[in-house]
């Protein structure tokens, strides 16, 4: 069950029999909180080995919708004074909504009396709405259970992002839905004889029961609860909608062993309305708003006593609770109208404070490069305002200043464990059409730089058999979460976590061929056919990633023992070329650091080799390893981070 979030502005002699002029409102959260879809994070790539992080309240890349049923009463007890005023504020609140920017809203409107009417399905035409609200005039009879039932119907069909069926009723059903069908208790009014006189049907009658089972029913604490209504439940369901009185006396009686009706009428319809909110509305999907309108009118009556209680219980199963008088019974003009206009900023009401948590990982630094590392966005488009940051000292920035310090306070600090932690408070109210989004940059940290090959890229190892990989990805924050609270405190979210965005850079994979000129026999050098390296972190601004580490071996290898015919290089666009002496491989693909021109993806050096025999001779023994040859390809990550590639004449 929902619990009753109510701020009531009740002064302290407007009790529940005063018609001193009082507007109760409560503003309050959604019953679920902030949804994790309505968190956004995001990360850019905006340079070689830096990227632009992004947090945003709601997420920018999603456009918020919302969808409002407004389900109103036009019965008998709401005069035509009272409908004209719900109708101004049904028609306020479409303008409200109407003036709100980036987010999609749709309106319905529903109507009940003795049945349920519906007005307009759901539009997101609000001119077309009001035209039609215009037409709604008061009616007969309450049967509050038919309207919220289908409104209810119209929701459960939507698909926006947010929900809020507004309920606006005085409090007094005095009808119910049974079977499909339209239910109240009928009064048969019976001769001496026990003929029946005439029938009506049942409306506040409360002084009914049977000749076995009267209940004197003095004023509203004579009926029961609400709590007690809905524990008898089973009892109210065999009552007998029939009353029997006698034409003459007045008195109830039984008849044909009928024992007539034990609970009043006003019960029964509020035990059936109650229940259909307690079992399908509180904790729907749907947020159920409740304004109470003119229940503080006739003080003393007893059915108008009673609405008051059960206007009060309907509040502790909303979201949200209004209390509004009546136009003439102590209320203004007009006050209906602000609570509605209330209500329409509170369905794109987002947070009313809060506190983003973010947490940077060890493999990202935060960019620090200029005086004020973030930047903070109110809106979209046009209309977007950037705020100006200002350095507050201890890592701490504001944005937005007001007269009590700042909207918005950034606070980063570097933690012993090598992370990184940016504390964004949000210090006043978001609403979805005017998102808040926090920018700042993270730089590929030092330890990744200059520690030798990416600790996890070791899992990317491939096998010659495998496809090798050239993008890795890697969280740029180890957890970002948003602790929040409405206006009275409550809790709207609870460490919420927002999505975690990638960082994606290339890697290479450098493969080591080794083939023979046709006529070699023997296999002279003995290497193994193909070495394939670890994937490592390519430089991307120079785009370099491998480095022979000792070319002189090269030429010590191929002394009167082997030729080297060409090098042959093959690019991930299938291009080749080939160099017919390592010099000239040297000065086309090294620069000037003797760096090899890296490529995302797999890049195949080929040494094409003949075998320089002297006399006939055989290639001479080398199994004490005396003429072990090593090549190294050293793979680097902006000046530093090392693999190296190992490639060796087999033993003998």
């Amino acid at each position: 069950m929902k619990s009753k979030k109510l701020l009531s502005i009740l002064v302290a002699g407007a009790m529940a029999f005063s018609c001193i002029s009082t507007v109760a409102t409560a503003q309050t959260s959604n019953p679920d909180g902030v949804q994790a879809d309505q968190l956004g994070k995001t990360a850019e790539r905006v340079a070689a080995d830096e990227w632009q992080v992004q947090l945003s309240l709601p997420a920018l890349e999603v456009r918020p919708s919302a969808d409002v049923v407004i389900v109103m009463d036009v019965s008998s007890s709401m005069s035509e004074t009272d409908v004209a005023e719900a109708k101004a504020a049904a028609n306020a609140m479409c303008d409200e909504l109407a003036s709100k920017n980036n987010v999609d809203i749709r309106v319905g409107v529903v109507t009940f009396d003795r049945d349920a009417t519906v007005v307009s399905e759901l539009s997101s035409d609000l001119g077309g709405v009001k035209a039609k609200i215009d037409g709604i005039t008061s009616s007969s009879d309450t049967n509050m259970m038919a309207g919220l039932m289908a409104g209810k119907a119209m929701l459960d069909e939507s698909t926006a992002g947010d929900q809020y069926l507004v309920l606006m009723s005085d409090g007094i059903p005095i009808c119910w839905m049974e079977d499909g069908q339209v239910s109240n208790k009928t009064i048969y009014q019976l001769q001496n004889d026990g003929s029946v006189s005439t029938s009506f049907q049942a409306g506040n009658e409360i002084n009914q029961g049977n000749a076995a089972n009267s209940r004197p029913i003095d004023s509203a604490a004579d009926l029961l609860s609400i709590e007690e209504l809905l524990a008898n439940g089973d009892a109210i369901e065999a009552d007998s909608d029939n009353i029997y009185m006698n034409l003459n006396t007045g008195a109830y009686m039984e008849k044909d062993g009928d024992g007539g009706a034990y609970y009043t009428n006003l019960e029964t319809a509020t035990y059936h309305t109650a229940k259909f909110i307690q079992d399908n509305l509180a904790g729907d999907k749907a947020h159920l708003i409740t304004v109470a309108y003119g229940t503080d009118k006739n003080p003393g009556v007893t059915h108008y006593d009673y609405a008051r209680t059960f206007c009060a219980w309907i509040g502790e199963q909303s979201d949200s609770y209004y209390e509004v008088s009546k136009v003439g019974s102590g209320g203004e003009e007009g006050d209906l109208t602000n609570v509605f206009s209330d209500i329409a900023n509170e369905t794109i009401k987002l947070i009313d404070k809060g506190v983003v948590t973010d947490v940077i990982g060890t493999d990202f630094d935060l960019n620090t490069a200029n005086a004020v590392p973030f930047t903070l966005t109110k809106g979209v488009g046009e209309d977007a305002v950037t705020y100006e940051g200002a350095a507050l000292g201890n890592g701490s920035y504001g944005f937005a200043p007001n007269g009590d310090g700042y909207d918005y306070v950034v606070t980063y600090e570097a933690q012993e464990d090598g992370t990184e932690t940016v504390v964004w408070n949000i210090n006043v109210p978001v609403t979805k059409d005017q998102p808040v989004a926090l920018t700042y940059n993270v730089v590929l940290a030092d330890s990744v730089r200059n520690e030798g090959t990416h600790t996890n890229l070791s899992g990317m190892r491939n096998t010659l058999d495998e496809e090798p990989s050239f993008v890795y990805t890697e969280p740029t924050n180890e957890s970002a979460v948003l602790d929040s609270t409405d206006s009275l405190g409550n809790v709207t979210a609870d460490d919420l976590a927002f999505p975690v965005p990638n960082a994606s850079f290339e890697v290479g994979v450098l493969t080591v061929e080794h083939t023979y000129a046709e006529g070699v026999t023997g296999d002279p050098l003995t290497l193994p056919e193909k070495y394939t390296s670890l994937p490592v972190i390519t430089d991307w601004s120079e785009g370099y990633t491998a480095q022979f580490s000792d070319a002189q071996n090269l030429a010590s290898l191929a002394n009167d023992q082997y030729v080297l015919t060409g090098i042959t290089v093959v690019l991930p666009d299938g291009t080749t070329q080939t160099y017919e002496t390592e010099q000239a491989f040297q000065d086309a693909m090294l620069n000037a650091n003797g760096f090899l021109n890296a490529q995302t993806g797999l890049t195949q050096v080929t040494y094409n080799y003949a075998a320089q025999t002297t006399g006939g001779g055989d290639v001479p023994d080398t199994s004490d390893g005396s003429n072990l040859f090593a090549w190294g390809a050293m793979m680097a990550v902006a000046g530093g981070a090392a693999l190296v590639l190992i490639r060796k004449r087999k033993e003998a």
